[in-house]
């Protein structure tokens, strides 16, 4: 879940 956050930003987290 780190390394989709760090590619995409705050946009995986925020979806997630």
């Amino acid at each position: 879940m780190k390394r989709t956050t760090t590619e995409m930003g705050c946009t995986s987290f925020s979806l997630h």
